[in-house]
């Protein structure tokens, strides 16, 4: 596990222009994902998708389409086991290697699975000097 850990990272320092803004997510619903959008206005968007998606999630994946990849790169990345949290992290590690270091990257978990969330989450853990944030957004509210 120690060659997924970062031990060579340096914070950006505070005021550093970064240029374009990634947001990698998990997806089942359109919802969590489009909020995101909306709220980063990123250049590329990377979707967690299982390669046994059901039709909500064709559907989400669609919507997302349809409605932004005239002005953002949309680029699937398909995870073979949905449910297995380490293939999960060592994709999404894999994923954020690749990005250029200039990019400010953001993770949302709010969708998708539980164990795809988790995946993500600790790959963002393992390379934290190189994603901004991760957000995960309630949609109902406690009692």
């Amino acid at each position: 596990m120690d060659k997924y850990i970062n031990k060579d990272c340096k914070k950006t320092i505070r005021g550093e222009k970064m240029s374009d803004k990634i947001l990698i997510a998990t997806l089942h619903s359109s919802k969590p994902v489009l909020y995101a959008i909306s709220r980063l206005a990123p250049k590329e968007v990377y979707v967690l998708i299982s390669k046994d998606m059901d039709k909500e999630t064709k559907e989400s994946l669609a919507e997302i389409k349809s409605k932004h990849s005239d002005f953002i790169k949309i680029k699937e990345v398909i995870i073979k086991d949905q449910f297995n949290i380490f293939e999960v992290s060592v994709v999404c590690t894999g994923l954020i290697d690749k990005i250029d270091k200039k990019k400010e990257i953001y993770a949302n978990i709010t969708s998708g699975t539980k164990p795809m969330a988790i995946g993500l989450m600790f790959a963002c853990f393992a390379r934290e000097c190189r994603v901004k944030s991760i957000a995960y957004t309630p949609w109902e509210k406690p009692d």
